[in-house]
């Protein structure tokens, strides 16, 4: 069976066509915006190893323990998740990756030992098969029909790339200034903001797919 597919147009009409596409779906653009939270909610893991090998004098091998703790929450995440965005669709995932990435932080802010802190790469590892899940697929659910898919992983990609770039840059300076915990509290911040924004603003696309759109 031949694939759908959208009409070849140039790129300066592709482009106009954005604002216009996120007016008439404010939830995509909702949670394009609650994405955007999500990636400052997770700008505080890069620095998880170089802090606690710091914070406790722990000698280097320590970093292969965390790094087996990650592949442990990452496996975890994997064996469940894709059985879950099958179910209960990837919303679903998304929310328990972002619960996972504030758990994490919170868990950096609080710990007061190697053996705590070892559970915020856990979480960590988690997060990170919530994205791999779930991240690109959603925006295919968002897409009102096959030869729109193109440009809803165009958006959920290209639009949040000056967060994407940005937020790390901004988490090194930060932590320069007033320290890994800083960071830790600002990501704790993003992550529960993307949380608030995906449990009230945005709909399962999956479920709202079965409601006609309005015009």
């Amino acid at each position: 069976m031949p694939v759908e597919s959208a009409p070849a147009i140039r790129l300066s009409e592709y482009l106009s066509r954005i604002p216009g596409l996120l007016g008439r779906d404010p939830n995509l653009s909702w949670f394009l915006t609650a994405r955007a939270f999500g990636m400052v909610g997770s700008i505080g893991s890069a620095f998880y190893t170089v802090y606690a090998l710091g914070a406790w004098d722990a000698p280097a091998a320590q970093a292969g323990v965390f790094t087996t703790l990650l592949f442990v929450g990452q496996m975890a995440g994997n064996a469940v998740l894709g059985w879950l965005a099958d179910r209960r669709g990837h919303r679903l995932v998304i929310i328990l990756g972002l619960g996972a990435t504030l758990a994490g932080n919170l868990i950096a802010i609080g710990a007061t030992g190697l053996g705590v802190f070892g559970l915020a790469f856990v979480m960590l590892g988690f997060q990170i098969a919530a994205m791999n899940v779930s991240n690109l697929n959603v925006m295919l659910e968002f897409a009102p029909g096959p030869a729109a898919q193109p440009t809803y992983i165009g958006l959920g990609t290209t639009l949040l790339a000056p967060v994407a770039f940005g937020a790390p840059i901004a988490a090194g300076l930060l932590a320069d200034a007033r320290g890994f915990v800083a960071v830790f509290a600002v990501a704790a911040v993003g992550a529960s903001v993307a949380l608030a924004l995906l449990l009230t603003r945005v709909r399962d696309p999956r479920a709202a797919a079965v409601t006609p759109r309005v015009a």
